[in-house]
């Protein structure tokens, strides 16, 4: 079970995690199960646990210390058994530091933390990636081949993809859906280097500015 706490405003976000009664707010026209029981005996994990309001963190702390949570609207606790798993990108000790978020619950989140190495310092998975999101694209938009020059490949694999995957899949999809527009055959595609809306200075200056940054904004932290 998954919940983005970066996706929702802080209302929804609570209905989201733990539920809520008929008649709990506007449009509340039947009770909901949360995240949290809908992951009981399994496991819940919370993606950009850093956007998560203050006040929301009391609560999360809550259900993870007492293993309860009480739904929007309800007066009565419900026992909940699940893991959880949450994962940022921000640095969790410089935001309790500043204030916004709970030392508390940073410490009862950071049993067994992972770090997840930024894009530019996994160059192999790069041709993989690239592989795995042309598949995607391509069907989505009907394609039936996509070929990759050597050159456009060298140019991918060295660019520093400050914004790590996401930012190489929104950019193969940017070039598939440019180049087929631009070409005459629709099925298949023949990807050079003028295909790729990154110059040599670009990959060099955009390595050595995500390097200086890297302490902040690499670390995808899993807890």
């Amino acid at each position: 079970m998954t919940l983005n706490c970066a996706t929702l405003p802080s209302e929804l976000t609570e209905s989201e995690l733990f539920g809520h009664e008929k008649g709990a707010f506007t449009g509340a026209d039947k009770a909901k199960r949360g995240k949290f029981k809908l992951a009981d005996n399994g496991t819940l994990f919370l993606d950009e646990i850093g956007e998560l309001p203050l006040a929301l963190q009391a609560k999360l702390l809550r259900a993870l210390q007492q293993g309860e949570i009480q739904r929007l609207g309800s007066k009565t606790s419900i026992r909940v058994n699940c893991r959880v798993i949450a994962a940022t990108n921000r640095n969790l000790s410089d935001e309790v530091a500043k204030g916004r978020f709970r030392e508390d619950l940073y410490h009862r989140l950071n049993v067994f933390p992972v770090q997840s190495p930024a894009l530019r310092e996994r160059h192999g998975d790069i041709p993989l990636l690239i592989e795995f999101f042309t598949k995607q694209w391509k069907s989505k938009i009907g394609i039936d081949e996509v070929r990759y020059s050597d050159q456009a490949m060298q140019i991918l694999n060295e660019y520093a993809s400050p914004g790590n995957v996401r930012e190489l899949e929104n950019m193969v999809a940017r070039i598939l859906v440019t180049e087929q527009s631009r070409s005459n055959d629709k099925q298949v595609l023949y990807l050079n280097e003028r295909s790729i809306p990154i110059s040599t200075e670009q990959t060099n200056s955009a390595f050595n500015r995500t390097i200086v940054i890297s302490n902040e904004t690499d670390s995808h932290n899993t807890d």
